[in-house]
């Protein structure tokens, strides 16, 4: 009964850590990651969103940032012009027209050495899909069994959000006080 309560008391710390942190990046306007997919693909890619805003890390996911009456043209392009790094989402659906977009400004972008880019291999996934050529240049994270336990698959996205190598922690000791403060470390 103890451990659980202080088990409880650590995810309500951590939670309110991460609120704390996602609310300053939204005074400042700050994104840390931008989240490329096919629309086909949003669920998958949403749970992930959720999940990243549980350990401080603020995505920039069109279906929370665009509102109705925007100029999708307009306003993607501000968002990749301002966001450092992109997931670049690949699920069973195919490349979308406004994914291939998004895909070639974040290729242009690495290219120069003005962002990163992750290729994602989102759940229910078959097989590996062929990435475009510029993309599979990168290391890919394969998120196809994220959500089991043993999975680090999520902790391996977060680092390469960060530009952090993963080091040999495991998922299970990653909590969101080490991002915040690996957040904050200069390395």
């Amino acid at each position: 009964m103890a451990a659980k309560i202080g088990t409880d008391a650590k995810a309500g710390r951590q939670r309110m850590t991460a609120g704390l942190v996602i609310k300053a990046k939204e005074a400042e306007g700050k994104f840390d990651v931008f989240l490329s997919h096919n629309s086909k693909d949003k669920a998958a890619v949403e749970k992930i969103a959720k999940q990243l805003l549980k350990v401080g890390i603020r995505p920039w996911l069109d279906k929370w940032n665009l509102s109705p009456g925007d100029t999708i043209s307009v306003a993607l392009e501000q968002a990749i012009k301002t966001i450092p790094c992109a997931a670049l989402c690949f699920g069973p659906a195919d490349i979308g027209k406004w994914h291939i977009l998004e895909i070639r400004a974040y290729v242009e972008k690495w290219a120069s050495g003005t962002a990163r880019m992750i290729p994602v291999i989102l759940p229910k996934v078959e097989e590996t899909p062929e990435l475009p050529l510029f993309v599979c240049q990168t290391l890919w994270v394969d998120m196809r069994d994220w959500e089991k336990d043993e999975s680090d698959s999520f902790y391996r996205l977060v680092c390469g959000i960060l530009g952090r190598a993963p080091g040999d922690s495991p998922m299970k000791r990653f909590g969101v006080r080490d991002v915040v403060e690996w957040q904050g470390a200069s390395w």
